[in-house]
């Protein structure tokens, strides 16, 4: 019986924009949601938004960033099965390649087992520095939009603060 599907579903962001808007960053109402789970070879469907303009090969950049992760960390990223469900509009400003590093930084997170909290996540190198490097551009993924991104990604959990007193976190874990 194949393994379920886990879900992992990443907001468009009003940081690309323009001047102004970065400063604010607010998640917006359009998606990038993957569903993922282990499979004997690499198998990636899309559908949604801009559909024909995502690659469904090995250079897919959501599959490309997980590859980066697992190399960053020693690991070897075992094949997946990826169905893309987009609708962010690519290259409109709304942060479309900034979700899909984010959501291929989650998937490897989950896939390579590294026990990864959503801080963890933000701060790997992938989502700033390298992230440019597989996108092949000079600009910088927006950390804050990110971080926003997480909140609305993840159900909130409750967690103790370093007093003791419970609180709402805004990071969960992966839908199942």
């Amino acid at each position: 019986m194949p393994a379920a599907r886990k879900t992992v579903r990443v907001p468009a962001s009003s940081a690309n924009m323009g001047p102004g808007f970065d400063a604010l960053a607010l998640a917006m109402g359009l998606y990038l949601e993957c569903r993922f789970r282990p499979a004997p070879i690499l198998a990636i469907c899309v559908k949604g938004r801009d559909s024909a303009s995502i690659s469904t090969g090995e250079d897919n950049l959501i599959w490309q960033t997980a590859l980066r992760v697992a190399a960053d960390t020693g690991a070897s990223m075992p094949p997946i099965e990826l169905e893309i469900a987009n609708d962010i509009p690519i290259g409109k400003g709304l942060g479309s390649s900034a979700a899909a590093l984010t959501a291929g930084v989650v998937i490897a997170n989950h896939v390579l087992g590294l026990g990864w909290d959503a801080h963890r996540v933000l701060e790997h190198d992938q989502c700033s520095r390298d992230g440019a490097q597989i996108l092949d551009r000079d600009d910088r993924l927006d950390r804050p939009g990110l971080a926003k991104r997480f909140r609305h990604c993840w159900p909130p959990r409750e967690t103790r603060s370093p007093a003791g007193k419970a609180r709402r976190s805004p990071c969960g874990s992966l839908a199942a």
